[in-house]
C-alpha cells in the first residue's frame, strides 16, 4: 500500500492557500469598489478637496482596510473552516 499521507498534506496546505488568495482577492475588488463609490459620493471633500484635488489618503486607506477586512476575513474563516470540517470527515470515513 502506498504511503499518501505526504500528497494529502500538500494538497491540503496548497488549498489552504487558495482559500486566502480567494478571499484577498474578493477583499481587494470589494473594498476598491466602495473606495470608488465613495469618491463618487464625496459630498463633503472627506476623501479628496475639490478645489485643489488633494487625496486624504489616511482616510482613504482607513475606509479601503475597513472594507477589505469586513469581506476577506469572513471568506477565509469560512473557508478553511470548510476545509478543517471536510478534512476530518474524510479522514474518518477513511478509516
Amino acid at each position: 500500500m502506498v504511503n499518501t499521507v505526504p500528497i494529502a498534506r500538500r494538497v491540503e496546505k496548497r488549498t489552504a492557500w487558495i482559500v486566502l488568495g480567494i478571499a484577498a482577492a474578493a477583499g481587494c475588488a470589494v473594498a476598491s469598489v466602495m473606495l470608488w463609490i465613495a469618491f463618487q459620493e464625496n459630498t463633503q471633500g472627506e476623501f479628496f478637496d475639490p478645489v485643489t484635488g488633494a487625496v486624504d489618503w489616511l482616510y482613504s486607506l482607513a475606509l479601503f482596510g475597513l472594507w477589505f477586512l469586513v469581506v476577506a476575513l469572513p471568506i477565509a474563516v469560512s473557508g478553511w473552516g470548510g476545509l478543517a470540517i471536510y478534512s476530518r470527515l474524510h479522514r474518518r470515513s477513511t478509516r
